[in-house]
């Protein structure tokens, strides 16, 4: 058995443990799916187990590779977990529903209400995803698309296991490969907190669009009401003193006293943007504000003066920033 794990900065943590012993293996399992009772099948003499897991704030990703057939009824999970099949096969059933097989590239989002019955093959591999259920629904009220009040937001409830369609399963799929290589990246950019919170909005809004839920069978959403000036400086000043911090537009509408909806029509009637297209144009701001300060020789860079600010691409940054400026960054810095 060889482990190994690290701890990136403050924020991102990964582990890894490749194991040859079967009793360590189904230790392992166990423990990460809780309440789970698994059968295993009998390993062969190249039997290997194979699990990578990162965690960057509320986002929590693993690679699993088992070496073995098995099966395993899993309780319902309280977080929004979801599977990728990266090979082999993987099939599942709960309730009295009938048991569906995935093979490769294929989505699978894991139950909160009802047992999971689970089964896998020899070579089967597997990404997991986990969010907290409060994100998806901080994300359909940011978005408006969720049944709520002026001031709070109706928990968002799943209708289905599978993706809406082809393309929804694909986009997923590429989302959560794509979470996992920037979790366990050497140097992490979730080590940021702004580019954290970013991904994990992504995540949770790519959610809504792409899994049946309640919010795409809401048809009428209440009015959000008129929003006067001074309750819109109340925002912007909570946005401009946290602008370092990672905010979501929940966060300015409870520093506002005001609903999301209704914080959302006012950025927009009377400031022509959204509170994130805003919060993103103050952010650029303070990046030309630090690269005007910053020193290349003591080591500034274009790079972490833009990841600060929670720019994680830095060719995206160069061109938002030369749109804004009339410049480029590093020019910028040097001068």
């Amino acid at each position: 058995m060889s482990t190994n794990s690290s701890t990136l900065g403050d924020t991102v943590q990964r582990s890894a443990i490749v194991t040859h012993d079967v009793a360590v293996a189904t230790a392992i399992i166990q423990r990460l799916y809780a309440d789970a009772r698994v059968e295993l099948g009998r390993p062969g003499e190249d039997y290997e187990f194979r699990l990578a897991h990162a965690s960057a704030g509320p986002l929590s990703i693993s690679t699993v590779r088992y070496g073995f057939e098995g099966r395993a009824e899993v309780a319902p999970v309280d977080t929004f977990t979801t599977v990728v099949v990266q090979a082999g096969s993987l099939s599942v059933a709960s309730g009295a529903e009938p048991e569906t097989t995935m093979g490769s590239g294929e989505v699978w989002r894991w139950n909160t209400n009802q047992e999971l019955r689970a089964g896998y093959g020899p070579e089967s591999a597997f990404v997991l995803q986990q969010l907290p259920l409060t994100t998806i629904d901080e994300a359909a009220a940011e978005s408006g698309r969720a049944g709520a009040t002026d001031t709070t937001a109706a928990a968002v409830r799943f209708l289905d296991t599978a993706p809406v369609d082809a393309a929804g399963q694909q986009y997923w799929a590429g989302l959560v490969r794509f979470a996992y290589q920037q979790a366990t990246a050497p140097d992490s950019p979730l080590n940021s907190p702004l580019v954290r919170a970013q991904l994990v909005r992504t995540l949770a809004q790519a959610a809504l669009v792409t899994f049946p839920n309640t919010t795409m069978t809401t048809d009428y959403l209440a009015g959000p009401g008129d929003v006067g000036p001074a309750t819109l400086r109340r925002a912007l000043a909570h946005l401009h003193a946290h602008a370092a911090e990672p905010l979501t537009v929940g966060d300015l509408a409870g520093a506002a006293g005001i609903g999301v909806r209704a914080l959302q029509q006012a950025f927009t009637t009377q400031l022509g943007a959204t509170p994130m297209t805003h919060l993103r144009r103050v952010r650029l701001e303070r990046a030309h504000a630090d690269l005007r300060a910053g020193d290349p020789t003591a080591g500034d860079t274009v790079a972490a003066i833009a990841a600060r600010w929670g720019f994680a691409h830095p060719g995206r940054f160069a061109a938002a920033y030369q749109t804004e400026y009339e410049v480029s960054p590093a020019t910028t810095l040097r001068r």
